[in-house]
C-alpha cells in the first residue's frame, strides 16, 4: 500500500473519530443522560416546555448535571446553592449570553436582556439602573395606581375581556413610564402596533423560532407620532436622553433599549397577572382569605392604594407562590461561562450554556401561599435556605432585570385592586349548567411560559364596591391619566369622554 494511500486512510479514520466524538462530554463536566454521537442530547430535548424534561433529569442526577447540544455543552443548575455559587458568586464569569446569531443580525447586540457581556451591556445597563433603581420607580408609583384603577373599571364594565384589560394595562404602563404617553383602550393604535410587533419579536428569539427575512429591530417600529425625543418631562426616554453625555448611547441605541424595557415589561406582567386570574378562580380558599386581609386592612369604603401593601402580608406572600407555582420562564435566560469554572468538583467549561432550574419546595404541585408566611422563601420551616433569594424570578447575579421595582409595583396594586373588588369563579357552559373544568397548571409556550386563554366568571363583589370602582376611576384616577393623553386617536377621545362622564349615583 502506498504511503499516500496510508496517509489518506489515516486522515479519514483521525476525521471519523472526531466526528464520532461529537457530542461526547468533556473530561470532568458532570455527568446526566447518555449521548449519541453528533446529537448528545439534542434528540432528547422536547421543543416545547424543555423545562419539564429538565426537572425530570434533576430529579435522577441532581442539582447539576450536563448536556450536550451538538458539540456545544449546557450545565444545568438545580438547587439554590448551585445558582448563587455559579451565578451570583462568580458573576464575573458567568455573565455572558450565549451567542445568538439572528438576536446579533436584529439588533446589533443592543438588546440589554440577550446583549453579551461586553462594552455594549455596560452602557444599557448604567442607563438603565439609573432610572430604574428602587428609590427612583417611586415616581412612576401615581401613574401605575391610576392604570391599575383603570384597570379595575375596564373589568367591571366587560368582565369577559379581562385577558385584553390585563394587556392594556401592562402595555399601557410601560408606555406611560417610558414614552409620557398612554394607551387608553387595548385598540389605542399605538398599543395594538407595539403588541403586534412584541408578539412577533417574542416569536422571533424563541429557541424554535424561525426569523421573518424582513423582521427589522422592535424600536424602529416606533410611530412618529410618539416623538419622545421633543419632550422634556420626567419619564424614562427624556431622563435617558437628557442623561446621554454619561452612557453614550446613540438614539437608535436609545430606542433599542426602550423596546427591550417595553418587550419585557408588558409581556411578562401581563402573563403574570393572567396566571394569577386563574390560580384565583381554581382556588376559592385562597381567594376568601385574600378578601378577608383586605376587607380588614381597607375597608369597604375605599379602594386599596399602594401605600396599603405593607399591611397585607397574606395578598404579598399570595402574589410569592403565585411567581412559583406559575414560574414564567422556569430556566430563566442561559448565561455563558467565559472561562473554565468548577462547582463541588464538576467542571464548567468556558463556553457552556448554563441554566438555572430550581423546584426546592414541600408538595411543589401545591398551590400554598402560607408557605411563605412560615419562612420568608417559603421553604420547610427549619431548612437552610440562606442561598435563596426573593429576587430569583428577576434573574441571577449581574444580569438581575432592572425593572424588577417597577414590574413588581405594578403587579401588586392591579392584584390588591382586582381581588378587592371581584370575585373570580370558573366559567359556567349555558349548554349544560356545569362549570367549565380549569387547569391551574394550563400553559402555552414561549420564551416566558404564558396562559391560554380562558373563560372566567368575573362579578363585582358588592353594589357598593361597583360604586366606589367607577367613582376612582371617574374621578380620582383622572388628573393623572389625563396628563399622559396627548395627541391620541379619536375613537381613544370618544371613548374617554364618554366613560368619564359620571352617572347620577356616582355623582349623589
Amino acid at each position: 500500500m502506498s504511503p499516500v494511500v496510508v496517509a489518506f486512510v489515516v486522515c479519514m479514520l483521525v476525521a471519523c473519530y472526531r466526528i464520532m466524538r461529537i457530542g461526547s462530554r468533556e473530561r470532568g463536566v458532570a455527568h446526566g443522560p447518555g449521548t449519541i454521537p453528533i446529537l448528545g442530547n439534542l434528540h432528547q430535548v422536547p421543543t416545547t416546555f424543555p423545562h419539564l424534561r429538565f426537572t425530570e433529569w434533576a430529579r435522577e442526577y441532581g442539582e447539576i448535571y450536563s448536556l450536550k447540544f451538538g458539540s456545544g455543552t449546557v450545565i444545568v443548575l438545580s438547587s439554590a446553592r448551585a445558582i448563587k455559587e455559579v451565578l451570583d458568586i462568580q458573576s464575573m464569569d458567568t455573565s455572558d449570553r450565549p451567542p445568538n446569531l439572528y438576536f446579533d443580525m436584529v439588533t446589533d447586540g443592543w438588546g440589554i436582556f440577550l446583549c453579551r457581556y461586553s462594552n455594549k451591556w455596560r452602557q444599557l445597563r448604567k442607563a438603565a439602573q439609573t432610572l430604574l433603581a428602587s428609590s427612583t420607580v417611586k415616581k412612576y408609583i401615581p401613574i401605575q395606581e391610576a392604570e391599575a384603577t383603570q384597570l379595575q373599571f375596564d373589568m367591571l364594565l366587560a368582565p369577559e375581556n379581562f385577558f385584553d384589560h390585563v394587556y392594556r394595562f401592562s402595555a399601557s404602563v410601560i408606555l406611560s413610564v417610558t414614552y409620557g404617553k398612554r394607551a387608553p383602550r387595548s385598540e389605542t393604535p399605538t398599543a395594538k402596533a407595539f403588541a403586534e410587533i412584541n408578539s412577533r419579536w417574542s416569536e422571533f428569539i424563541a429557541p424554535r423560532g424561525t426569523p421573518p427575512t424582513d423582521l427589522q429591530p422592535l424600536l424602529r417600529w416606533i410611530p412618529d407620532r410618539l416623538d419622545p425625543w421633543a419632550s422634556e418631562s420626567g419619564f424614562f426616554m427624556a431622563n435617558v436622553i437628557r442623561d446621554r453625555p454619561s452612557h453614550e448611547l446613540t438614539e437608535e441605541q436609545m430606542s433599542m433599549l426602550a423596546g427591550s424595557l417595553y418587550e419585557a415589561g408588558s409581556h411578562t406582567t401581563a402573563t403574570y397577572l393572567h396566571g394569577l386570574v386563574l390560580l384565583l378562580a381554581t382556588h376559592p380558599d385562597v381567594q376568601a382569605k385574600a378578601f378577608a386581609e383586605l376587607d380588614d386592612v381597607v375597608g369597604e369604603t375605599r379602594s386599596p392604594t399602594y401605600e396599603d401593601t405593607e399591611g397585607l402580608p397574606y395578598l404579598r406572600a399570595l402574589l410569592q407562590e403565585a411567581h412559583r407555582f406559575r414560574v414564567l420562564e422556569p430556566l430563566s435566560i442561559p448565561h455563558r461561562a467565559t472561562r473554565d469554572l468548577h462547582y463541588k468538583g464538576h467542571l464548567i467549561p468556558e463556553g457552556a450554556t448554563l441554566f438555572g432550574n430550581i423546584h426546592l419546595f414541600d408538595a411543589p404541585e401545591e398551590f400554598n401561599p402560607d408557605r411563605y408566611l412560615l419562612t420568608p422563601h417559603g421553604t420547610r420551616p427549619g431548612v437552610e435556605d440562606g442561598d435563596l433569594r426573593s429576587t430569583l424570578v428577576f434573574g441571577i447575579g449581574r444580569r438581575i432585570c432592572p425593572g424588577m421595582h417597577l414590574a413588581s409595583a405594578s403587579t401588586i396594586l392591579a392584584a390588591m385592586k382586582f381581588i378587592w373588588a371581584f370575585q373570580f369563579s370558573p366559567a359556567v357552559d349555558p349548554a349544560t349548567g356545569k362549570e367549565v373544568p380549569l387547569d391551574p397548571r394550563a400553559a402555552c409556550d414561549g420564551l416566558a411560559v404564558g396562559v391560554p386563554r380562558f373563560a372566567c366568571d368575573i362579578r363585582c363583589r358588592s353594589p357598593a364596591k361597583a360604586q366606589i370602582v367607577r367613582r376612582t376611576f371617574q374621578v380620582d384616577a383622572a388628573p393623572t391619566l389625563s396628563a399622559f393623553e396627548y395627541n391620541l386617536a379619536k375613537a381613544d377621545k370618544d371613548w374617554l369622554d364618554s366613560v368619564r362622564v359620571l352617572p347620577e349615583e356616582v355623582m349623589c
